[in-house]
């Protein structure tokens, strides 16, 4: 009997001959011919994909790199990561399980300079640098590092995390005339000494690149000055809220985002802030990490102080709040006050809140008999992150049903509300899940809004809230 040529197999069925293989056996089959070569780049194929290697295997680490880097026959990713800390005993290359990015931890300077060199390549527009040890480049090796980074022309995104004493941090480099770097977020390491200045070469690529920036974000408090560089007309602000930083704000008009990090300023800051007239007619998307104690009563911003500010945005669609104090002898406090929220808030199509589901008061917005619902026609998004739901709050057949209940009840009445839970251990008919997406339908339904919520494929499970048994 003649054996089949391999090549009559359809593409579906050679996929699946090539899960089995390992990372340079792809790169091997992906030389074969073109079509071998298409099939071979599928992110399914890479996806979780690590390369270890010993610190003396530089050869073996390198040759790594170069497979990753070829054009052709490698799937499509366009984000690398490269960290460098001296107290890790090997190499490490790590592909994201989207296929969409490459991680390089390592402790040897050599192969970041080398990730950097041939990872980062034409089709790559993020990169995320961290560097956490004083000691762990030369000034020499940090300048090289510098204009490594600055050859790439093509990257629009830079997260740098430096240490303050470390070489990259204190090297006087001057950003060359060139590239298109439009999203810079930046954070110091390190205890800040009095009298401290900011990075120079971060300050010198905010510099070149201070009238095509739409994004910066410095989380450091002795680095906010680098926020002089943020141009007028930026559609994205991360930034701690001093002060200083409400003079700054006056002067942009066109801000579509901005997020605000608190902790450090007194509630009266927060609220001028808030009140600017140019903020509140332009702004789409807004963020405020909170500090707990500025919801205390006769110490902070009262929740009501908040939501009549939040109510004259004219624009607003996301509304995500962090650092709500949540505690059952304080119910005028914090998320409590949900019903004040959602009317606050009629246009706004998503909430996020750090709260326990448990502990969210979903009766309130359960409409009386004839009444109409509280919750807004446009919202289609509450989430719920960074919470931790006891074991029996979810479980089919405990005595904490009644969140369920409440929440079915108020999915009947709002049929577009989708309900995000991001928990570090949610239990569901004794199932432990960690990230769940409650649909208001019935799974052999679905609406226009389902297809921009978390898919599976990301470790989100799905709740089909009136098929589930109560």
């Amino acid at each position: 009997m003649p054996l089949a040529d391999i090549n009559m197999l359809p593409d579906h069925t050679l996929e699946r001959v090539f899960f089995y293989l390992n990372p340079f056996d792809l790169g091997r089959v992906s030389q074969v011919c073109t079509r071998w070569s298409k099939l071979s780049g599928a992110r399914r194929l890479w996806s979780g994909h690590q390369f270890r290697h010993k610190l003396r295997a530089t050869a073996d680490c390198l040759r790594s790199i170069r497979l990753l880097s070829r054009s052709r026959g490698v799937f499509p990713y366009h984000k690398v990561e490269v960290a460098l800390d001296s107290a890790l005993g090997r190499h490490q290359i790590s592909i994201g399980r989207d296929a969409d990015r490459v991680t390089v931890a390592t402790a040897s300077p050599l192969t970041m300079l080398l990730s950097l060199r041939h990872l980062v390549c034409d089709r790559v527009t993020t990169l995320k640098v961290t560097v956490s040890q004083m000691e762990a480049l030369t000034p020499f090796e940090a300048q090289v590092v510098w204009e490594t980074i600055a050859s790439k022309e093509r990257l629009s995104e830079l997260f740098l995390t430096l240490h303050r004493g470390g070489a990259m941090f204190l090297c006087p480099f001057e950003w060359p005339q060139r590239g298109f770097v439009t999203q810079v977020t930046f954070k110091a390491l390190g205890n800040a000494p009095s009298g401290s200045s900011v990075c120079a070469p971060v300050r010198s690529l905010l510099e070149m690149h201070r009238y095509q920036l739409k994004l910066l974000y410095v989380v450091n408090e002795d680095q906010q000055p680098l926020l002089e560089f943020c141009p007028s007309d930026a559609f994205h602000l991360q930034a701690i809220l001093l002060p200083s930083l409400v003079g700054r704000l006056t002067q942009f008009h066109r801000l579509r985002s901005l997020c605000l990090n608190s902790h450090f300023a007194h509630p009266d800051v927060l609220a001028e802030v808030l009140s600017l007239p140019g903020i509140r007619h332009s702004l789409w998307d807004l963020d405020v990490i909170i500090k707990p104690g500025h919801w205390e009563d006769g110490e902070g911003l009262s929740v009501q102080a908040l939501l009549e500010l939040l109510r004259g945005f004219e624009h607003l669609r996301k509304v995500r709040l962090i650092g709500l104090s949540v505690s059952p002898d304080a119910p005028q406090r914090g998320p409590w006050n949900l019903r004040g929220l959602m009317k606050s808030l009629p246009q706004v199509k998503a909430i996020v809140l750090d709260v326990d589901p448990c502990m969210l008061p979903l009766d309130v917005l359960v409409p009386h008999e004839g009444g109409e619902s509280v919750v807004p026609d446009t919202l289609t998004a509450l989430k719920l992150e960074r919470s931790t739901v006891s074991v029996q709050a979810l479980h089919k057949h405990s005595a904490e049903d009644s969140w369920l209940v409440e929440l079915r009840q108020v999915m009947r009445t709002a049929p577009r509300l989708h309900v995000i839970i991001e928990a570090s251990s949610c239990f569901v008919a004794d199932r432990r899940l960690s990230k769940v997406v409650i649909m208001p339908h019935r799974v052999a339904e679905a609406c226009k809004d389902c297809p921009g919520f978390p898919a599976p494929q990301r470790g989100f499970s799905t709740i089909y809230i009136e098929d589930y048994f109560l």
